[in-house]
């Protein structure tokens, strides 16, 4: 349906952008989605206070995101483009956090994301 395309189209927001520092930054925000739909609690606060909450759910995961945690940082502030390896960083922890949310999620919670959150 036409709103579902509309949610995916805001969800998936910044993902195909031109910019790398565009597609890093809307990479992290949106495996963060992910992770909140298959139970992490979702924080009113910065971006680094996911850490404890992600590393509970997987110490792996939680790894990758403290690597990429000051890059992010540093990303959102800063003029000049990233570099390729970054950007493969922050798309491999996206894919990371997204396998890890549909291992997790039961066949109801799967299709809540796939037709009503539209992620």
């Amino acid at each position: 349906s036409d709103s579902l395309r509309r949610r995916r189209l805001k969800n998936r927001a910044g993902l195909e952008a031109e910019a790398p520092e565009e597609r890093c930054h809307a990479a992290l925000l949106y495996a963060l989605r992910w992770l909140t739909e298959c139970g992490m609690e979702e924080q009113n606060q910065p971006i680094s206070a996911y850490f404890p909450a992600v590393s509970e759910m997987d110490a792996e995961l939680g790894a990758q995101f403290s690597a990429l945690l000051p890059q992010w940082q540093e990303l959102s502030y800063r003029e000049h483009p990233l570099e390729p390896c970054d950007e493969a960083a922050f798309q491999a922890f996206l894919e990371s956090a997204k396998a890890l949310s549909l291992h997790r999620m039961n066949w109801k919670q799967r299709l809540r994301v796939k037709y009503v959150t539209g992620l």
